[in-house]
């Protein structure tokens, strides 16, 4: 019994590990543009903010809904120390 609980919690810890964004999390800057600076920006008709960049995606369409996909891409800047 001891063996079924231990085994248990370490596949819901080694699952839960894996899921977890390990490279490069979103920060809360990123996230804060995404859902409420873009919308202003686009009401106040700004450039996009440098290093973004938006991609939209053809729209899903049910007979219940529609979606729309947009997708923010930001390039990062990497340092390689030689």
């Amino acid at each position: 019994m001891k063996n079924t609980v231990y085994f248990i919690a370490l596949f819901v810890f080694i699952s839960i590990q894996a899921l977890s964004q390990k490279i490069n999390p979103t920060t809360e800057a990123e996230y804060l543009y995404g859902s409420v600076g873009y919308k202003i920006q686009l009401n106040n008709k700004l450039p996009t903010k440098e290093g973004y960049t938006l991609r939209d995606f053809k729209p899903v369409v049910e007979e219940y809904a529609r979606l729309n996909l947009k997708v923010f891409i930001v390039k990062v800047k990497t340092n390689h120390a030689a």
